[in-house]
């Protein structure tokens, strides 16, 4: 799978990169995955770095796959608040729309430093993936 993540139980911080083109499937069964992790507890903070990748078959329909499997488990996004990284070129409407649309405090940002900054933390505090 071409996601990578780490996740600080201290602090409840979420920290995702991917690292290789991601597609539809990927999505849904990463998606999966953090829904059935327990150690992601409610009120998670997160960190999803998808800024050096491109995006394959990625649009509106796989936005409304992931926040429908969201609202499923809605006690485990609650208060979640997620900064989702992105470059210029990625499927832009489709993670605007998520984070429009997605439970908790969700921004897209294009600048590490600045999606740092707005989750309080420093790039020393990210962990090696």
């Amino acid at each position: 799978m071409p996601v990578k993540y780490h996740i600080n139980e201290e602090n409840n911080f979420l920290y995702v990169k991917v690292v290789d083109s991601l597609d539809r499937e990927d999505m849904i069964s990463f998606e999966a995955k953090i829904i059935g992790d327990t150690r992601v507890r409610p009120g998670f903070t997160a960190l999803f770095d998808a800024a050096a990748i491109r995006v394959d078959d990625i649009d509106q329909n796989v936005a409304n796959v992931l926040l429908d499997m969201e609202r499923i488990y809605p006690e485990r996004f609650k208060d979640a608040k997620r900064a989702l990284l992105v470059s210029h070129n990625m499927g832009w409407d489709f993670i605007t729309d998520f984070a429009k649309e997605a439970d908790g405090n969700n921004l897209v940002f294009f600048s590490l430093d600045v999606a740092l900054v707005w989750l309080g933390m420093k790039v020393e505090e990210l962990p090696k993936l």
